[in-house]
């Protein structure tokens, strides 16, 4: 009988079981496969999420939505890898495969990829790292404001359990129509389009082959030789960009501007897992 109680670490082990344990090219096939795998997950989980929002249940489907969101994050993280050095970048493959069971950072990597557009890198670490705070204390014992916890304890934590409020002195309870408001559209677009509307990037990357092995290999191939910092100008990065998505067209066929549409060309966002709070 095994005297070992402790469960191993779940990042630990994925980076061991990716990254360890196989060569790059046993490597890029299973990260293939996993990026496959998130995407009709998602799919799945928002099929569901409607199923009930039609009913009515909006709390309970909100959880779902969250959850979908999650899966499509993991894929962003997994292709932030494929950018690496399998064997010399051992530390940032470390903290991507922490971030693959953390809520607070596959949060923070869809608050980037859903705010799409910025000035440089520095932008890009801003609101990265913002996304990574884990507490908002009001700042102001008089100004009767509660201290704030990241968004991931609305969209998760309290759309399923009861729990007692500090602040209100009094027990919360997830109704099911707590998060109507969410599948509104009053207050700008409810949120399972916006799920949507991301998963169907990433469902175009899968259908266009650019999830393949020998995609994500020309990806790794070019990227693996820089290291990418909010110090890394647009001109660095999108010159790399342009030459992934050029040999991607004269290797496997896929046109320059399918490459240019799909969720391979992406803000990479490993180092700032490294620096932020």
């Amino acid at each position: 009988m095994s005297k070992n109680t402790v469960p191993p670490q779940p990042g630990k082990l994925l980076y061991e079981n990716l990254f360890v344990r196989r060569d790059r090219t046993a490597t890029l096939e299973v990260l293939s496969k996993g990026l496959y795998a998130f995407a009709q997950n998602a799919y799945w989980l928002l099929e569901d999420a409607k199923l009930l929002a039609d009913a009515e249940r909006y709390t309970r489907a909100g959880f779902l939505v969250a959850t979908a969101d999650e899966e499509i994050a993991k894929s962003y993280i997994i292709l932030d890898a494929c950018r690496l050095n399998f064997t010399l970048h051992e530390s940032p493959l470390r903290r991507l495969c922490h971030a693959f069971y953390d809520h607070v950072a596959k949060h923070a990597y869809n608050e980037v990829v859903r705010f799409g557009h910025f000035h440089d890198m520095e932008q890009v670490r801003e609101l990265f790292h913002t996304g990574l705070r884990r507490w908002w204390p009001s700042g102001d014992i008089e100004s009767g404001e509660p201290d704030m916890p990241h968004d991931t304890y609305f969209t998760r934590q309290t759309a399923l359990y009861v729990d007692f409020i500090d602040y209100d002195q009094a027990w919360w309870v997830p109704a099911p129509d707590w998060g109507r408001y969410g599948f509104e559209q009053t207050l700008g677009p409810e949120v399972l389009s916006g799920s949507r509307q991301v998963l169907n990037k990433l469902l175009y990357t899968r259908d266009e082959g650019l999830y393949k092995p020998e995609a994500l290999g020309i990806l790794n191939e070019i990227f693996n030789k820089h290291y990418i910092t909010e110090h890394t100008s647009n001109n660095q990065l999108f010159r790399l960009y342009e030459m992934v998505a050029e040999k991607i067209e004269n290797v496997l066929g896929i046109p320059h501007n399918k490459f240019k549409d799909s969720a391979l060309m992406e803000w990479p966002l490993y180092h700032f897992l490294q620096t932020g709070p």
